[in-house]
């Protein structure tokens, strides 16, 4: 009876094994599953910016974001934020933010004036080829952002 029993055994961990194996070499696709394309962060989708980390009123942190279902060398992201107006940030010299191969980015809303107290934060994904307005206090965003973006976020800050 106990040959009997590990045999069984043995039969039993030979197919879940089998199993195992055919479902792993079936999901992996071989890297030809729109999804697995590294170059593209989140696979295919509506493209989509978002906050990961948005500093509190007072501080002065970078503020910090992700972008998925788009090519990050194709796009950049430019921030905006309200102080009394719209300020282009980081800097007028560098109006765009880059975006890392993963969808990450990062970029310093504090570089001048009273930038630590900005009660909104807007982020717009455009195409590399795009210039977007430069902004020194204005009681709007423009028009032509929301014309240009693929993706937008935006965020309230409360002191």
């Amino acid at each position: 009876m106990a040959k009997r029993t590990t045999v069984c055994r043995f039969i039993f961990t030979l197919l879940f094994s089998i199993i195992l194996v055919a479902c792993n070499e079936h999901g992996s696709d071989s890297g030809t599953s729109p999804s697995s394309d590294p170059a593209i962060p989140g696979g295919p989708g509506e493209a989509h910016i978002g906050f990961t980390y948005i500093p509190p009123i007072g501080s002065f942190e970078n503020l910090e974001g992700e972008v998925l279902h788009v090519s990050p060398s194709d796009y950049r992201v430019a921030v905006y934020i309200y102080v009394n107006g719209w300020w282009t940030k980081p800097t007028f010299s560098q109006p765009l933010t880059s975006i890392r191969s993963n969808g990450n980015w990062s970029t310093d809303i504090t570089t001048g004036g009273n930038d630590e107290q900005a009660t909104r934060i807007a982020a717009y994904l455009i195409p590399e080829s795009y210039s977007p307005p430069l902004l020194s206090g204005g009681a709007s965003l423009p028009a032509e952002l929301d014309q240009n973006a693929v993706a937008e976020a935006e965020a309230n800050r409360n002191p």
